[in-house]
C-alpha cells in the first residue's frame, strides 16, 4: 500500500513528553507536523519556555501543555497528552525518538481503510552517538504470515509492551485505557495489555510501511535509570491486581502469567543477580507465586526453567537466587528450549515455538513486505 497524502496524517495527535530543554525536541515534533499531524509537547516539570524556543524554527500544528506534579515518571505526561486528543487516532513518542517520513500518514490510512483499532508500528532502534547504525526490533511472536486480525493469546501480543501502536481514540475513551500514574518505569504495561484486550481489530503495520526510530543510549532519559529489582516488579504487580484483568478470559490471563513470569520475574532477577538486595529476592519470590496462582503455565515451560521455578519458589535468600540466576545463564539450548512435559510441545507458549515463529516471520516479511 502507498500513501502520498497527508489527508489520514491530519487526524493523528501524537503525545511528546519532554522532562528537560536537553532533549533533541524539535527532531520527534518535526518527524509528526512533517507528515500533517498534531504534536501535543507535554512540559513535565520543566519550563515551557526553553522548549517553545527549540520549536521556534517548526511550522505545523504543535500544542504546548504544561505539567507539574513532581513525579518522575513518563506516566503523567503521557496521560495529559493524551486527555488533550480531539482527533481520531492518537500515540505517543518519546522526546528523544523520531517517525520515518510518511509513517503516520501510512499507519492511519492504513487503519482507516480496515477499520481497525490499533496498528502495531514496525520499529528501528538507533544509537545516539552512531545514528547511521541501526537495527531492527524484533515484533511479537505472531502466528507465521499473521499480519491483519491479531488474537492478543494466538499472536502473543503480550510480548509488546511498549507503546509503539497507532490507537483509535475512541477506544481509549470508552474504556479508560491510560499509562499507569506514578511508576518511574513500565507505566506501559496495563496500558498496552487492555488496548489488545478491548480492541475489535488489531493489525500489524506491513514491513514495507516507515518505522518508529528508537533512539538508544542516552544516559540520562527515565528509561536509562537502573531501577531496584523490587520497583521493577511494580507494574506486573500493578496488572495482576487491576479488577479488569481478573475478569479477562482465562487464556489471556494464562498468556500475560506465561510472559510476566519470563520477562518481570526471571528477567529481573538475572539483571539483578549480582546486586540483589533482600527486599529484591523476597520481591521476585513472592510475584512468581502470585503470578503462577493467577493460572497454570507448566506446559509452556523449558525444562531449564520447570527447574528454575522450582527452586525461586523455594527461597528468598539473596545468595540462593544469585546461584540460580548464574545457573540459568550457563543452560545450554536444549534445557532453554525442550519442554518440560511431553504436552508441552503443542503449548503456543512454548520457547521452541516462539523460537521457529521468529525465524518464519522474518522469512515472510522478505517474501511478502
Amino acid at each position: 500500500m502507498t500513501i502520498t497524502s497527508h489527508a489520514h496524517a491530519r487526524d493523528v495527535s501524537v503525545a511528546i513528553p519532554v522532562h528537560t530543554p536537553v532533549r533533541p525536541i524539535e527532531r520527534a515534533v518535526g518527524s509528526v507536523v512533517a507528515d500533517g499531524a498534531r504534536a501535543i509537547v507535554v512540559c513535565h516539570n520543566t519550563e515551557p519556555g526553553p522548549i517553545r524556543e527549540r520549536l521556534a524554527g517548526l511550522t505545523g500544528d504543535i500544542e504546548l501543555v504544561e505539567l507539574r506534579d513532581g513525579i518522575p515518571s513518563p506516566a503523567g505526561p503521557l496521560n495529559r497528552g493524551l486527555d488533550a486528543v480531539d482527533t481520531e487516532f492518537a500515540c505517543v513518542l518519546g522526546s528523544d525518538d523520531f517517525f520515518e517520513a510518511g509513517a503516520l500518514t501510512a499507519w492511519a490510512g492504513a487503519l482507516r481503510e480496515e477499520r481497525g483499532d490499533v496498528m502495531m508500528m514496525r520499529t528501528r532502534t538507533v544509537d545516539h552517538e552512531r545514528p547511521e547504525e541501526s537495527s531492527e526490533a524484533t515484533i511479537p511472536h505472531v502466528r507465521p504470515g499473521r499480519r491483519r486480525r491479531l488474537d492478543p493469546v494466538a499472536d502473543r501480543l503480550g510480548y509488546r509492551t511498549g507503546p509503539m501502536l497507532l490507537l483509535r481514540t475512541q477506544l481509549l475513551r470508552d474504556h479508560g485505557i491510560r499509562m499507569r500514574d506514578g511508576l518511574r518505569h513500565g507505566e506501559d504495561l496495563e496500558f498496552t495489555a487492555k488496548a489488545f484486550l478491548r480492541a475489535r481489530r488489531i493489525d500489524l503495520a506491513p514491513a514495507s510501511m516507515p518505522r518508529h526510530v528508537v533512539v538508544a543510549g542516552a544516559e540520562d532519559r527515565i528509561q536509562a535509570v537502573r531501577f531496584p529489582a523490587e520497583e521493577m516488579l511494580l507494574p506486573a504487580q500493578g496488572l495482576r491486581g487491576c479488577e479488569w484483568f481478573t475478569k479477562a478470559p482465562k487464556e489471556f490471563r494464562r498468556a500475560y502469567a506465561i510472559r510476566t513470569v519470563r520477562r518481570d520475574v526471571l528477567g529481573t532477577l538475572v539483571r539483578h543477580a549480582q546486586t540483589l538486595t533482600p527486599d529484591g529476592a523476597l520481591a521476585i519470590q513472592e510475584e512468581l507465586s502470585a503470578w503462577l496462582a493467577v493460572a497454570s503455565i507448566q506446559n509452556a515451560l523449558s525444562r531449564g526453567e520447570e527447574r528454575l521455578i522450582r527452586e525461586l519458589v523455594a527461597t528468598s535468600d539473596v545468595e540462593a537466587q544469585s546461584r540460580i540466576a548464574g545457573d540459568w545463564s550457563r543452560l545450554g539450548i536444549v534445557d532453554r528450549l525442550l519442554p518440560a512435559r511431553p504436552g508441552g510441545a503443542l503449548d503456543r507458549e512454548q520457547r521452541a515455538r516462539h523460537a521457529a515463529s521468529g525465524i518464519l516471520n522474518r522469512q515472510w516479511d522478505r517474501i511478502r513486505p
